[in-house]
């Protein structure tokens, strides 16, 4: 009988499956990214307007919380918040 590291390969299943999940992590991320660019029909390289973009995002979220303070709890906006 053979000792059983004699022409044994090692077990790389684990290592597959993990590129595998790593590979299609990445792909998840850039199809997202590419739907978020294309999706509002604005694409630029220029990170002066695209801070805009992300600029009136955060304006409109911070609007949508004070509308929701205003209907759910009958909270006025505080000009110190």
């Amino acid at each position: 009988m053979c000792p059983t590291w004699v022409g044994a390969r090692p077990n790389n299943r684990g290592k597959e499956r993990f590129s595998h999940m790593k590979n299609t992590k990445k792909l998840v991320y850039t199809a997202a990214i590419a739907i978020a660019l294309t999706a509002s029909g604005c694409f630029s390289l220029s990170w002066a307007h695209n801070r805009r973009h992300v600029r009136k995002f955060i304006d409109e979220l911070v609007q949508l919380h004070q509308d929701i303070d205003k209907v759910l709890f009958g909270l006025d906006r505080n000009p110190a918040e």
